[in-house]
């Protein structure tokens, strides 16, 4: 296994034993990503902004996050290396709404670019097939 996808599949383990909707993510900073690590999920979630960059964009994310989702857990189904640079995690998405009690079940593709041995911008596409046809990738 490639040092990156050990380092995300790390990532996607610390936040999942940390809680995604708890941690601090200052671990993710400290030990994975640049400084300036930029979160793209407006594909994903609409009202998100289209940019969150760095800790305090990192905060202001999941935190937003957390005031709408009551739980919120994913699971790899694979994680792997494209290209050089770049790793894609298909994800499995299980979630529930605080006061909609709306549930989601969905399997995302997220992308992690890297810079040298950190993370430099993850992005997150809802449909795997969109995010294989927009990098120009064979499934």
């Amino acid at each position: 296994m490639s040092k990156r996808i050990d380092l995300v599949r790390r990532a996607y383990e610390t936040a999942a034993e940390a809680g995604y909707l708890e941690t601090d993510w200052g671990w993710f900073f400290d030990q994975i990503a640049t400084d300036d690590c930029e979160l793209l999920v407006s594909r994903t979630y609409p009202d998100a902004k289209d940019i969150y960059a760095g800790r305090d964009g990192w905060i202001e994310f999941w935190t937003a996050f957390a005031e709408v989702w009551q739980t919120w857990t994913m699971e790899a189904d694979r994680i792997y290396e494209p290209r050089e640079r770049m790793v894609m995690a298909l994800m499995c998405v299980l979630a529930k709404g605080h006061e909609s009690g709306v549930s989601i079940d969905r399997r995302e593709a997220h992308v992690w670019i890297f810079r040298g041995d950190r993370v430099r911008r993850i992005e997150a596409w809802p449909d795997r097939d969109e995010a294989y046809r927009e990098l120009g990738l064979s499934m």
